[in-house]
């Protein structure tokens, strides 16, 4: 009978250790994701923060927007400015002095051709 209770004993104790070790593995995996997940939706949160045209004013539109990367010291896009009429998108660029410079985006018309008019500039 001592006996029994040993091998008893011995079963309970190995099945708590096993169920232990599947547990700690079974948390440590979801503790992984929680964090893989965290981290995956704090990247998409902050380039929606960082992005240079606020989302909801780019959705919709059919061609592509185009912004300043890099502007020159004292110069910074105002991200309150950014306004929708239709199909065009018009944002300011704060200038030193308190000036602003206005910028409009469109889709070229169809059959309009820039290549036939002469660019001195180069632009």
């Amino acid at each position: 009978m001592q006996e029994r209770a040993v091998l008893l004993k011995r079963h309970i104790v190995d099945r708590i250790q096993s169920y232990d070790g599947w547990s700690r593995r079974w948390w440590t995996m979801v503790a992984v994701a929680v964090v893989a997940l965290g981290g995956l939706g704090g990247v998409l949160w902050w380039r929606a923060v960082q992005a240079p045209i606020p989302p909801a004013m780019s959705k919709g539109l059919n061609f592509g927007l185009y912004y300043p990367a890099h502007l020159p010291a004292g110069y910074s896009v105002d991200r309150s400015s950014f306004t929708r009429q239709g199909e065009v998108l018009i944002f300011s660029i704060k200038a030193p002095g308190g000036k602003n410079i206005a910028v409009s985006q469109e889709h070229l018309p169809v059959g309009l051709d820039l290549s036939v008019h002469k660019n001195p500039s180069g632009i």
